[in-house]
């Protein structure tokens, strides 16, 4: 009769008990641990899924703090069009700005010299 606490590593058939991560023989990890790696690694994609909002663009599901939609594209996803819009509007607002007060900076400079 087998030993209950002994399991046969699956890669090179040593007998090892049930209470190892890795086989100590060829450092395959045991079922054990192969198992509560899935269920860590679902209960991750579980928790980022529920953290996730949806990018303005393509609705597809993307975490907070992303800058740029890896299915689409989309600048900004997280914002709503509307505060997307205000904010590239005042971007743009701030470049046109900037190179009105550096035209007449220089116009005041070429009148100076």
């Amino acid at each position: 009769m087998a030993n209950e606490n002994l399991i046969e590593c699956r890669s090179c058939g040593i007998m090892n008990p049930r209470t190892v991560a890795h086989c100590p023989e060829c450092g395959a990890p045991s079922l054990e641990e192969q198992r509560r790696r899935t269920l860590l690694e679902k209960k991750q994609i579980l928790e980022m899924q529920e953290e996730a909002v949806e990018c303005r663009e393509c609705q597809a599901p993307v975490a907070p703090a992303t800058t740029k939609c890896p299915q689409c594209g989309a600048q900004k996803p997280t914002l709503s069009r509307q505060r997307y819009q205000v904010s590239e509007l005042t971007k743009s607002v701030a470049i046109v700005v900037a190179v009105l007060a550096a035209i007449v900076v220089m116009g005041y400079l070429r009148d100076k010299i």
